[in-house]
């Protein structure tokens, strides 16, 4: 089937297919990748369980596991390379340290901000000042036994109250990401609803604007038809018009210009039906003209028949006059035979009566 055999109907149907198809499509792909990035989802849980390995396996730089194992290692050093190596990685640590510190200043939540800041960064920040001012200086100074006292006494003690508050704030920290992981879910939920809900009344809108469209320019399409194919079956009313509201599209200035050849063709047929009365009229004198014509003819005919018998009877005393004629001429002969016979008696009478008179 080719697509210009196509209805119009079919043809607005299938310009909307190929949206809603698209609509359909980039539907099932949005849903598939939020389903596969949503909390709970296998890229979500990919991407938690790498980090979860890396901070399996590298120290945090906000606690201080690591400069802890330093300060005991520095005590521990027996050369000046190992003391360097430790004492440059403990001020790598709180160069780590102050950086992660002013970037979730900016980032955190103010239940989790007063947990950092009022428990957890404090006795990190003495620990670390300490670790790489005081313990340094008893290190370089070679006063081994004040250093000891220093790691095992203020710096310990600081690091159990660092890792005390770290272990209360990881568990306000698990909770706020349970709770935030629950109202991801029920937003990632409503928001698939929402898209559900949107995308369904949009395939409804454009559905409802398609059937509109193809209506609008169909039904009018389907009165001219209806229209035309009563006046080619002779059995339209030149009187009737197709009604429909203003429009000034082409689908309204075709039913105004097939009124306004209804129009012109209504007043040809009564221009003709006029004429045609006329010619009636017309043809009525004619008939009445042929009717006196007929009774003329007629008496015409009467008369020539009249005539006719006249002739034939004069033709019939034609006829008899011809035989008596013939008969007269006949006579004659016979009189002019016997006058000249009595002729011819007479002269010899003369002959002989002058002969006698000579004598």
């Amino acid at each position: 089937m080719r697509l210009r055999n196509l209805g119009i109907r079919t043809r607005v149907f299938l310009l909307l297919l190929i949206p809603l198809l698209g609509l359909a499509t980039v539907m099932y792909a949005s849903w598939s990748v939020t389903s596969r990035v949503r909390i709970g989802g296998p890229v979500a849980s990919e991407l938690i369980a790498q980090k979860d390995l890396i901070a399996d396996i590298l120290p945090p730089p906000l606690f201080v596991v690591e400069a802890h194992l330093l300060a005991h290692q520095v005590l521990t050093a027996s050369t000046p390379a190992e003391v360097d190596s430790c004492i440059s990685r403990l001020e790598r640590c709180r160069t780590l340290f102050e950086e992660r510190r002013e970037f979730w200043r900016q980032n955190l939540g103010n239940e989790l901000n007063d947990a950092m800041y009022n428990q957890v960064i404090p006795p990190a920040e003495q620990f670390l000042t300490i670790a790489t001012t005081d313990l340094l200086a008893l290190i370089r100074a070679d006063r081994r036994d004040e250093a000891h006292a220093l790691v095992r006494g203020r710096l310990e003690e600081l690091f159990i109250e660092h890792r005390q508050a770290v272990e209360s704030a990881a568990q306000l920290a698990t909770t706020m990401v349970e709770q935030t992981q629950r109202r991801a879910e029920i937003e990632v939920a409503s928001g698939m609803r929402t898209i559900s809900v949107s995308a369904g009344i949009a395939v409804v809108l454009m559905i409802g604007f398609a059937t509109w469209i193809g209506l609008s320019i169909s039904s009018p399409l389907r009165q001219v038809l209806g229209a035309m194919r009563d006046l080619t079956q002779g059995n339209g009313d030149l009187r009737k018009r197709l009604e429909l509201p203003p429009d000034t599209s082409e689908i309204g200035q075709l039913v105004s210009l097939f009124n306004s050849f209804l129009n012109n063709i209504h007043v040809i047929i009564k221009q003709v039906a006029e004429s045609a009365r006329q010619v009636a009229a017309a043809s009525t004198q004619i008939a009445a003209s042929s009717e006196q014509m007929s009774t003329g003819l007629k008496q015409q005919q009467g008369q020539t028949e009249q005539v006719s018998a006249a002739i034939a009877e004069m033709s019939a005393s034609v006829v008899e006059v011809a035989k008596k004629s013939a008969e007269v001429a006949t006579a004659a002969e016979n009189s002019g035979k016997e006058a000249r016979a009595g002729g011819e008696v007479v002269s010899q009478t003369v002959t002989e009566m002058k002969a006698i008179a000579e004598q």
